[in-house]
């Protein structure tokens, strides 16, 4: 029913304008619009925090107002919305940092942060107000997916999602009892609703933070794998790393066909830590171009494509290279730390063992994405040294018992990089080694790499 997305259909391009207008991506003209310039929010061109994408900035008294859409009677037999944003409003009850996405809580629906408790509030009007509580803190600053749903079908109705985690199933109504009451409710994204025109009466306590994108859909049933979609796509463009609290389900990554781009399972799920990725896939309207994890603003990010000099695109938008359709790199790692190994005695006699750095990253090609620039911060990789060189060596496997290829790194600007051409549509692995060396992949041992000198 509703799809706002910051990266499209906003009157604004640029950092610090004034945003009067925000364009519904389904096609349905409820657009959100505000004619008093003064309740206007502000509209940002990229944030880091976002990973590389825009966001509409709210601070207590801004709202935009939706248009060509209102409830007017008890006819909702499914809700479900979801929202990326982030905020650190901390001040007041649970009501006072309304709202997302709001057409009255005590008529229809809201879903919002609670500034007292940190959580998710999702609330709606079936037999009565029923308030929602998530569990984990959201108004931390971080960059986060959140969901509420009701679902009139099922014994639990009600759900609550945050970064793919399922926080609250609870059985709250009447089987096959309809959401909603008679009197007229607009909406509004960034304050509560009591209007019963566009643009009509506010609760006016007022969302305090950044909305990136809200999705909503209405007397639409949706499945596990339409959740898992809908947040893979979400999680992709924000460098949100989807948890796997539910055995390895929620944490895996789908494309808008159904087709599994990480297995959050697979090698017993040591490498869901930092996961993001670049990918294309336009029937879910996504093309990340270069991306990094939120949870390390400063540490390894990916550029598609190679050539850039030293020279990065501030945002996705700048980035003008192109993804093919449902082509996707995705990245995680293993946890372990940036520290070197010693140097090992080499077996080899004129070759020798390079020192390598502890982390070992993980990356699944799908569709073969090609050459990409690999950037890393020493602010974060805090064992790389000025000066000195290095290479990544990519293995088939995790032991690193086979080696495809070796790609140098180039220091530009304190920052290190690297061009590299991960192999087609298949998993890999790599890590970073000290050294100039070539790599001589016809003798190596899991951690002792063979180099020949040139």
């Amino acid at each position: 029913s509703l799809w706002f997305r910051a990266d499209t259909g906003t009157s604004c391009s640029a950092d610090d304008c004034i945003l009067s207008e925000w364009q519904e991506q389904f096609g349905t003209g409820a657009n959100a619009s505000q004619p008093t310039t003064t309740l206007r929010p502000v509209f940002f061109s990229a944030s880091p925090e976002l990973n590389f994408n825009p966001a509409i900035e709210f601070s207590g008294a801004q709202r935009l107002a939706i248009e060509n859409l209102n409830y007017t009677n008890q006819n909702l037999s499914h809700v479900y919305v979801w929202v990326v944003f982030k905020t650190t409003f901390d001040q007041g009850t649970s009501f006072n940092n309304w709202a997302f996405l709001d057409f009255d809580r005590s008529e229809f629906f809201n879903i919002y942060a609670q500034p007292d408790s940190g959580t998710i509030g999702w609330s709606y009007e079936a037999d009565g107000i029923k308030d929602n509580d998530g569990s984990s803190v959201v108004n931390d600053g971080a960059t986060h997916i959140v969901s509420g749903g009701y679902n009139n079908s099922l014994t639990n109705d009600t759900t609550i999602r945050v970064d793919g985690d399922l926080e609250l199933e609870s059985n709250r109504t009447a089987t096959n009892l309809l959401l909603g009451e008679t009197p007229t409710r607009f909406g509004f994204i960034g304050d509560g609703s009591e209007a019963s025109a566009f643009n009509g009466t506010s609760n006016g306590f007022g969302f305090n933070g950044e909305i990136a994108e809200v999705i909503s859909y209405n007397n639409q049933a949706l499945s596990l794998t339409d959740f898992q979609q809908i947040e893979s796509y979400l999680a992709i463009k924000y460098g949100i790393t989807l948890s796997t609290n539910d055995g390895g389900v929620n944490g895996d990554y789908l494309s808008s066909n159904g087709a599994t781009v990480w297995d959050a399972s697979s090698d017993s799920g040591s490498f869901n830590n930092e996961v993001f990725g670049i990918a294309r896939d336009d029937n879910g309207g996504l093309h990340q171009r270069q991306s990094k994890s939120i949870l390390s603003a400063t540490g390894l990010t990916a550029f598609h494509r190679t050539g850039y000099a030293g020279t990065f695109p501030s945002s996705n938008s700048a980035n003008t290279n192109s993804l093919a359709n449902n082509q996707y790199l995705i990245f995680g790692h293993d946890n372990n730390d940036f520290s070197v190994s010693g140097v090992t005695p080499s077996p080899f006699g004129v070759d020798y063992c390079e020192r390598t750095i502890n982390r070992i990253y993980k990356v699944v090609d799908t569709g073969g994405v090609g050459a990409t620039t690999l950037v890393f911060n020493p602010a974060t990789f805090n064992t790389l040294v000025s000066g000195t060189q290095y290479h990544i060596v990519i293995s088939n496997d995790a032991a690193f018992t086979s080696l495809n290829s070796s790609f140098p790194m180039t220091e530009n600007s304190g920052l290190f990089s690297v061009e590299v051409d991960f192999p087609n549509a298949q998993t890999s692995y790599f890590r970073i080694i000290v050294g100039a060396a070539g790599v001589d992949s016809s003798e190596i041992t899991p951690i002792c790499y063979s180099f020949t000198n040139t």
